[in-house]
């Protein structure tokens, strides 16, 4: 509960950060806020409650949404509201701020409404961040398309929680009949307005659009944060649910998902577009790890979830790096770029192999607990369709890498700015310490 309180101050210190003396002391005072945040989960651990439950989980979950979003701020406040030689944009990192306690709340839910009141509180930032560069008519229409489906989502989460009631009487998740075809559908519902946050099919088409609509600072941001929030929240939903009452569905939409990313991933010029369909392709991964849920499920989606955002991350960054330096986010930009910049090619090799799942990098380890998962539940099909899905994926991100070593229409190099130049070297030093300290995560649970 501190962590909210600390993320919910520095919230409305940033709503109030015009108008407040000493400006430069905000992003000090922010990532201090943070760094008190996360420790804070040590002084309530283990907590619960019948609204909240601060455990293991939350802790895990949420301290990676810390870290993402602190990488996040450092970037925005350096890059200024999208333009040169403008002021910080507060209310920005304000609504960013506030969108990760929603995403604090979902990974420490213990009451279904706690669990959609933090959807919300996650959600409703983020349709104003998406449209947060008003001067793009795409940016817009992203706003919008992401407002209504997540308000159609919501409704859909609302009416599996009235379904849940009625079969159950409680609001409190537990074990459900599988014969209380009330209850059951319930539950569906629920976990299908969970999923849309997390982009699987068929809750996956505003992904593409909002991805290339919103700035690419928030999207990168975004793309990272909201998939471990809603992961988490999957984790704590099926985990006390019979597993007959969701496994085939679930089963369903994960073969769908992946496979649906992976080939529309491999027909995209824009980077944001590929990506964004990449990011669909991980989310059914990950739901491999629902089938079913066992002593390991917890360690893997939190390795893949974590790794996931380090990549997506990365790749954000030096694609706001190239559209700083007045190129488009489209693949023939990356053409030169290791003439350009070794340091930002080298961000950008790393963060698209671990999302490919090349040794020795996170990525790889995650995949490889994914896989292991699918064979210790003895699917075999399921295995030969992920391992299809791998190649597939491999297939598009070498491409990736191959651009920046080709020639390119440019030749001026690319110049960072201060804090680029943190948040280039942060990234760094977190994918490096993943690749030489892949025990500290996977230990963890």
């Amino acid at each position: 509960m501190y962590s909210i309180i600390i993320l919910t101050v520095l919230g409305i210190i940033g709503m109030l950060g015009d108008m407040l003396p000493l400006k430069r002391l905000f992003l000090p005072v922010t990532l201090l806020g943070f760094a008190l945040a996360w420790l804070g989960y040590f002084f309530e651990f283990p907590m619960h409650t019948s609204l909240f439950s601060f455990d293991l989980i939350s802790m895990c979950f949420g301290g990676v949404m810390l870290v993402i979003t602190g990488i996040s701020v450092i970037t925005v406040y350096g890059y200024g509201s999208f333009k040169h030689g403008s002021e910080p944009p507060y209310t920005v990192l304000a609504l960013m701020i506030f969108a990760t306690a929603g995403g604090l709340l979902m990974v420490a839910w213990s009451h279904l409404m706690m669990l959609f009141l933090a959807i919300e509180i996650l959600s409703i930032p983020l349709y104003v961040l998406v449209g947060s560069q008003g001067d793009r008519k795409a940016s817009q229409e992203a706003s919008l398309k992401y407002f209504l489906l997540g308000a159609v989502a919501s409704c859909i989460f609302l009416f599996g929680m009235a379904l849940y009631y009625a079969g159950t009487g409680s609001f409190l998740l537990g074990a459900v009949h599988p014969h209380s075809l009330v209850g059951s559908a319930g539950v569906l519902l629920m976990i299908a307005g969970v999923c849309f946050k997390a982009g699987v099919v068929p809750f996956h088409s505003w992904v593409p659009d909002v991805y290339e609509g919103a700035p690419t600072v928030i999207t990168g941001w975004m793309a990272a944060l909201v998939k471990v929030a809603a992961f988490g929240a999957l984790t704590k939903m099926v985990g006390s649910l019979s597993y007959s009452v969701w496994g085939l569905e679930v089963m369903g939409m994960a073969v769908l998902t992946m496979t649906l990313g992976n080939v529309l991933a491999v027909q995209q010029g824009s980077l944001k577009r590929l990506l964004a369909y990449s990011g669909i392709a991980h989310a059914g991964y990950m739901l491999l790890v629902f089938l079913p849920v066992t002593e390991t499920s917890i360690t893997t989606v939190f390795f893949y979830g974590a790794s996931y955002a380090l990549g997506t991350l990365g790749v954000f960054t030096v694609i706001h790096i190239l559209e700083q330096s007045g190129l488009s986010a489209t693949v023939d930009a990356l053409r030169g770029l290791f003439k350009r910049n070794k340091t930002v090619t080298l961000l950008w090799c790393l963060s698209v192999l671990s999302l490919a799942g090349i040794p020795p990098l996170p990525g790889f380890f995650a995949k490889l607990l994914v896989l292991m998962h699918v064979v210790k539940a003895h699917h075999s099909g399921l295995l030969w369709v992920t391992f299809l899905n791998f190649l597939v994926g491999v297939y598009y991100y070498f491409r990736l890498i191959l651009y920046p070593f080709t020639g390119g229409l440019s030749e001026e190099s690319v110049v960072l700015s201060v804090w680029q130049k943190v948040g280039v070297v942060i990234l760094l030093i977190l994918t490096w310490g993943a690749v030489l300290f892949p025990e500290f995560l996977l230990s963890v649970f």
